[in-house]
């Protein structure tokens, strides 16, 4: 995620209204593509949004929003406040703040990864070659961390962010992470992936298979 993306338009576009005390209105959304992530991204590997942003409820019991991003949204305001959020919550959808739920899993490195290649194996080479061929041919970032391989390897519901604060195990995550930076090294990697590795597409990837793929 970057301060680009359509989804961060969206959500300065609503803190706007929000902080005003009106109505989500509707976003024009840039038109530019989104910049690739960078390696170790600033975003929760177990959660929404960037990790030094956050909406928390202050000693005045009203929801504040941390850091320094979406300055613009809070330009003429005195404070980085949203008065009518809680009370908007509160009634139209129960939350109650007082009720916490802490994370029982704080770190990804706490996480036990089912499912992972064996080192000795000739898909665990070719993933070798695939990631040599990609960081230092084209220069691309790649990463076989943990926390790298979670942050790409879930969906954004709310029990995705669930299972990774509370599930220990988890089943199927990617083997590695690629940032390629361009259409030309796109394609590259698809066909390398595609002519010379046992790497399948993630969306119908078959349970039966011992392995992840690598996105």
């Amino acid at each position: 995620m970057s301060d680009a993306t359509p989804s961060v338009a969206r959500m300065r576009a609503i803190l706007r209204q929000i902080s005003a005390g009106g109505q989500p209105a509707s976003v024009s959304l840039p038109s530019t593509p989104s910049p690739p992530l960078a390696l170790s991204p600033a975003t929760r590997w177990n959660g929404w949004g960037f990790q030094d942003t956050k909406l928390f409820v202050n000693s005045n019991k009203v929801i504040e929003i941390s850091g320094a991003r979406y300055a613009e949204v809070f330009a003429n305001a005195p404070d980085r406040t949203l008065p009518s959020l809680l009370p908007w919550a509160e009634k139209r959808l129960g939350l109650d703040a007082d009720r916490r739920s802490a994370p029982s899993i704080t770190c990804a490195e706490e996480l036990r990864l089912r499912n992972q290649l064996d080192e000795g194996g000739e898909t665990y080479r070719a993933l070798m070659q695939f990631l040599h061929l990609a960081s230092e041919e084209l220069g691309i970032n790649t990463s076989m961390t943990v926390e790298e391989r979670v942050r790409h390897g879930h969906g954004q519901t709310c029990e995705d962010v669930f299972r990774l604060r509370h599930v220990r195990d988890v089943e199927r995550v990617p083997d590695a992470v690629v940032w390629p930076t361009s259409h030309e090294q796109v394609e590259i990697l698809v066909n390398e992936v595609t002519q010379n590795t046992q790497i399948k597409c993630v969306l119908f990837h078959s349970e039966e298979e011992p392995t992840s793929p690598t996105r």
